[in-house]
């Protein structure tokens, strides 16, 4: 194995889709964040996820790759939720009972 060889393989590809790596990372810091015990941080975690699965949503639809496009619109949707549960916990109730009195 060629350890030379393949980090200039890895740093190539991060040169060449650089958007791919950074949505990998951000990716990676709404999972941290969203199983942490502090609601702040799940929400922030969540947040974060909106803005890599949205990438990755766009990508897929790019492509014409529509179960992936399906399955990055409803993330979107349930990260959009995992903010709002977070940050305004009571937001479901309020919409609810709106809904109710029209």
């Amino acid at each position: 194995m060629n350890i030379k060889n393949n980090l200039n393989k890895l740093i190539q590809d991060v040169r060449s889709r650089p958007l791919y790596w950074l949505t990998m990372v951000t990716a990676l810091m709404g999972a941290y964040w969203s199983s942490d015990i502090s609601a702040f941080y799940r929400g922030l975690g969540f947040f974060v996820w909106i803005f890599s699965n949205g990438y990755l949503l766009v990508k897929f639809r790019i492509e014409k790759n529509l179960p992936m496009v399906l399955q990055f619109a409803a993330y979107e949707l349930f990260n959009i939720r995992g903010v709002m549960n977070n940050w305004f916990p009571a937001w479901e109730e309020s919409l609810k009972a709106a809904l109710n009195s029209l």
